[in-house]
């Protein structure tokens, strides 16, 4: 069975290194493998370059917005969509990010995918810039009371050691009624997925490698590995839906905590904010 995770998670699970070196040290492994293993291998990269894109096409902008974090270096299973890299640079998804939110094509949800991939991978790659601004007035719009709001205007303001915009937005935050964090799968991203293997399945030499890896495990029972081949497509594109569930990060609230361990002159709104952290049950953290 821990054979059996292995191969799941090597080929689906999001990794926090470069994409670019695990794709060169992939390809370097996979080259001095049997041919065999060489066609599974650039079987999952054609399905995976497949459904970013289908993603990105989706009618539905959160969606296309979850395409763009699927090819992007803590998003992308370890071999990462390539074709879909070489055609999208990050100039042009923070442009596409602009104009969906300048035209109101995002939900809650989706303003808080575009502040995750504008926070963690287009400001480090990309001359072109997301309209923070602009973002922070949709939420505002859109969630008047959320406190979450505040979470990547916050950390901007720390990281550019800005006190003055810092203590204004600690003191917005704290008039806040309530907090919802949006770090949870899209509700439709199961049915696109679905929808998307209907026309794209896994091909043939990817799932016999699949296959031989399972039946190859020694720590699993006859009678669990039929159960297991029973479903077996279907396990599969499980690993994957789970995949985008863990990959979803959660928002950088270490700035907030930081800020009011270190500096007392924000200990009143910092008691107001942690009252709200504290009352609400579904956050897990400190």
């Amino acid at each position: 069975m821990k054979k059996l995770l292995i191969v799941l998670c090597f080929l689906y699970l999001p990794t926090s290194f470069a994409q670019n070196f695990f794709k060169t040290i992939a390809d370097k492994l996979i080259s001095g493998q049997p041919q065999e293993i060489q066609r599974a291998y650039k079987q999952k990269l054609k399905w995976n370059d497949d459904l970013a894109f289908y993603m990105v096409e989706n009618e539905d902008a959160d969606i296309n917005l979850l395409g763009y974090l699927f090819a992007m270096p803590n998003y992308s299973v370890l071999f990462s969509p390539s074709e879909f890299v070489d055609k999208y640079r990050y100039k042009d998804i923070a442009n596409d990010i602009n104009e969906m939110v300048e035209h109101d094509q995002l939900s809650p949800y989706g303003l808080s995918l575009a502040l995750s991939l504008c926070h963690k991978h287009i400001k480090e790659h990309s001359s072109t810039p997301c309209d923070y601004e602009m973002i922070f007035k949709k939420q505002i719009e859109l969630m008047p009371k959320n406190a979450f709001n505040y979470v990547y205007p916050i950390h901007r303001a720390v990281e550019e050691k800005d006190e003055e915009q810092l203590k204004l937005l600690l003191e917005q935050m704290a008039q806040s009624t309530y907090i919802e964090i949006f770090n949870y799968t899209h509700a439709n991203l199961e049915g696109v997925i679905d929808d998307f293997y209907l026309t794209h399945p896994f091909g043939e030499d990817f799932l016999n490698y699949e296959k031989n890896a399972l039946n190859n495990e020694t720590d699993l029972s006859d009678g669990a590995k039929e159960r297991f081949l029973s479903d077996f497509e279907e396990s599969i594109l499980l690993s994957v839906k789970i995949g985008f569930e863990l990959s979803i990060e959660f928002p950088p609230l270490r700035a907030i905590t930081d800020t009011c361990k270190s500096k007392k002159n924000y200990s009143d709104s910092c008691l107001k904010i942690s009252n709200l952290l504290i009352n609400d049950k579904n956050i897990i953290t400190k």
